[in-house]
């Protein structure tokens, strides 16, 4: 038998290339779970986001539904608000009209109950002031 035979350069060369591929292929074969492992972290992420935007989705809709919701029933309430106001308006103007009438034939009524008086009061007056000559016209009125 014979010693070991010394090696080439070449095949000292390959001998390391051999090495260093089998070494790489221990590390991917060690690295293959963890790039599994990250596989699945990723997928269950992008699953969770993908819930989360749904349940965004889902409470944006809920909530521009809840807003649509308010907006309508304040514009129904202003709606109500604005035609009770009218109402009031208009029952006020018809109370303040009525009452303003009342006043002017009240006003007028007063007027010609005050010019009766001071009729009332010349013809006194007048009645007063020439008795004598009113006694003796009434006189020769009635026949004496």
């Amino acid at each position: 038998m014979a010693g070991p035979q010394p090696q080439t350069s070449e095949e000292k060369l390959y001998r390391v290339v051999a090495q260093d591929l089998a070494a790489r292929l221990r590390d991917l074969e060690k690295l293959h779970p963890r790039v599994n492992a990250l596989e699945q972290a990723v997928t269950e992420i992008r699953y969770d986001f993908r819930e989360a935007r749904s349940e965004q989705q889902e409470a944006h809709r809920e909530t521009h539904a809840a807003l649509n919701a308010f907006r309508r029933r304040m514009d129904h309430d202003n709606r109500d608000t604005v035609n009770a106001l009218n109402d009031t308006a208009n029952a006020t103007t018809k109370a303040i009209t009525s009452l303003t009438e009342k006043v002017e034939n009240l006003a007028r009524k007063v007027a010609f109950a005050a010019g009766a008086i001071w009729m009332v009061l010349g013809i006194g007056g007048l009645i007063v002031m020439f008795r004598t000559e009113v006694l003796r016209l009434v006189a020769l009125a009635i026949g004496g």
